[in-house]
């Protein structure tokens, strides 16, 4: 049977006469993949012995007993985690992973800017110089069907 809240036992029905444990699988709060065994938490050791709590989501293996009820929803253990803000929310700033990343996207798109602007003007030079004979026509020296040098 799956627990629903966060609850306390406080009772454990006897079978036979004989007073028996309740056991829990939390597995999926714990991540403790054996039973838990849980007894009666009594009014003098109630803010002491957490190990006794019957957790919400967590499945009930044997035992049978009445508890009361004392988290529902995102104030039990399971849904805590989903509360928790993470660090930088806390802090309210970034990481230093996400600075340096933006720090070198950065540098990285005004480098790629000045390779751009560097090849707009070397290609039109080159073909300047190709035409006054300066530096040599990579097409050689023929003259295409017009008369003409194709540099």
């Amino acid at each position: 049977m799956s627990i629903p809240a966060d609850s306390i036992l406080v009772r454990i029905d006897k079978v036979d006469g004989k007073s028996r444990r309740v056991e829990c699988n939390e597995e999926l709060v714990t991540g403790l993949q054996s039973q838990q065994a849980k007894d009666i938490v009594t009014m003098e050791g109630l803010g002491e012995e957490i190990s006794n709590v019957l957790y919400a989501k967590s499945f009930v293996v044997r035992g049978e007993g009445l508890a009361v009820v004392c988290a529902v929803g995102s104030r039990t253990q399971a849904g805590m985690p989903a509360m928790i803000p993470h660090d930088s929310e806390l802090n309210n700033e970034t990481s230093h992973l996400r600075r340096m990343f933006a720090r070198y996207s950065l540098k990285l798109g005004s480098y790629s800017n000045y390779i751009v602007i560097l090849i707009i003007l070397i290609v039109p030079f080159r073909r300047l110089l190709e035409f006054f004979n300066l530096i040599p026509c990579p097409l050689g020296d023929e003259l295409d069907e017009n008369g003409l040098n194709p540099c």
